[in-house]
């Protein structure tokens, strides 16, 4: 879907629409749940969006443009060794000789993956598999603070409030890209925003709320 959007639009429209789509379809939700959320834990939410949906839109969709879906994909799979690198470093988290080994034998298929493929000789995608690996970092962040300080509220309140305030900059970063000086009705804009709405729908909302559970 990222590669459909990017077709038409830019990377930053495209992460944008996602954000802002998915704050949309999660907004009723977050107006129900607002009042029930502890006022110091909105900004902790918030932040939660930044690190775990937020920032990654925007690397992975920039990483896009110079890698493809499958190796983007591959990378990912780092997410739950900088879950643990990142609880040991920040949240004092232990980790027991199974998740060290884990760790060993999850990096070592990453990296196995990586150089199987051809067109990593090319300095220029070392760069963009970097934005891949920043945003799996923030992933880690996230989950770590999400455990520590979030637990108690539920996965539907998390994932709505993040989103839709998250939303707010995303409109903002999609007001200065030219998104709305586009023609809008141009059935390439409409294709690329389509993909890009899907995207937020189902692989930011559902999956946020699921991936919360």
């Amino acid at each position: 879907m990222m590669k459909e959007g990017l077709l038409h639009l830019s990377a930053f429209q495209v992460a944008s629409l996602r954000i802002i789509f998915s704050g949309i379809v999660l907004f009723p939700a977050a107006i129900r749940h607002f009042k029930s959320i502890p006022k110091d834990k909105v900004l902790i939410i918030f932040l939660s969006g930044v690190l775990g949906s937020l920032l990654p839109a925007y690397l992975f969709c920039v990483a896009e443009m110079g890698i493809d879906g499958a190796l983007a994909g591959t990378l990912n799979s780092l997410t739950p060794i900088f879950v643990i690198i990142t609880g040991a470093l920040f949240f004092s988290s232990k980790t027991s000789t199974n998740k060290i080994l884990g760790i060993c034998i999850a990096f070592t298929g990453s990296i196995l993956l990586l150089l199987s493929k051809g067109n990593m000789q090319e300095s220029q995608n070392l760069v963009y598999v970097s934005y891949v690996v920043l945003a799996t970092i923030f992933y880690g962040f996230n989950v770590n603070m999400v455990h520590k300080h979030l637990h108690h509220i539920g996965p539907i309140q998390i994932a709505s409030v993040a989103l839709t305030l998250n939303a707010i900059p995303a409109l903002i970063v999609l007001y200065f890209t030219g998104y709305f000086n586009l023609p809008l009705s141009d059935p390439g804009i409409l294709y690329s925003t389509g993909h890009a709405a899907l995207l937020g729908i189902l692989g930011t909302a559902i999956a946020s709320i699921i991936f919360m559970y």
